[in-house]
């Protein structure tokens, strides 16, 4: 217990903390999911497209499809995904508080 007694205290220089690994994953996670949104919205939009072209508007089964398409970008997305969800993390961890910061 001796060794952990200057980090409880608050040992760590003013504005050196490291920030919360929750917050970091907090944050990927929101990114990721947002990854997944966008290329959802952007497949439904492109195939709404292909339909207006083809002259067949009819979609008989569009919440399966709908939802086909949402679980595929999910999975994209908590895969490599297209990168997109690396640039809005490397973007917002930056600005993330220390912990120091939400202590006061």
């Amino acid at each position: 217990m001796e060794s952990l007694k200057g980090v409880a205290s608050g040992a760590f220089p003013a504005g050196k903390r490291q920030i919360d690994e929750r917050d970091r994953a907090r944050l990927e996670e929101a990114c990721r999911s947002f990854e997944g949104l966008f290329l959802a919205d952007l497949w439904k939009n492109m195939m709404k497209s292909a339909r207006a072209l083809g002259g067949g508007d009819e979609r008989t089964y569009a919440a399966l499809e709908d939802t086909a398409v949402e679980m595929s970008c999910e999975s994209l997305s908590q895969g490599e995904g297209i990168g997109l969800w690396k640039i809005l993390y490397d973007q917002l961890v930056a600005g993330l508080p220390d912990r120091e910061e939400k202590e006061n």
